[in-house]
């Protein structure tokens, strides 16, 4: 076996392995967000901590609906390397989300 392709295999388990936890990660974070949400609302009174669980839960939607394409599409390594792309764009994404949604509640 060429190092090439053991790099290639290496890489494919490991986004295997991402996508399989997702579900988890995803549920968590609804109900971590909805507790802090729904604490923070109370005690401070703000209403936008509704409006960030309502994006969360938004977001988390779109990334179950990303996960089942990856479920029904799992294929050779070339897709998986596919896959492995459009997470990293998605992390950027969120970074950059976090950070703008950060200055918005630091208010």
């Amino acid at each position: 076996m060429k190092l090439a392709d053991t790099t290639d295999a290496i890489f494919a388990a490991q986004i295997r392995a991402l996508y399989q936890h997702i579900p988890i990660v995803l549920l968590v974070n609804v109900v971590n967000s909805a507790l802090v949400a729904i604490i923070l609302a109370s005690y401070k009174g703000q209403t936008w901590w509704l409006v960030f669980l309502a994006l969360t839960i938004a977001l988390s939607g779109a990334r179950v609906s990303g996960w089942a394409r990856y479920r029904r599409n799992v294929g050779a390594v070339k897709s998986v390397v596919r896959w492995g792309g459009s997470g990293n764009r998605r992390i950027g994404l969120f970074r950059t989300a976090v950070g703008h949604g950060q200055r918005a509640f630091a208010s």
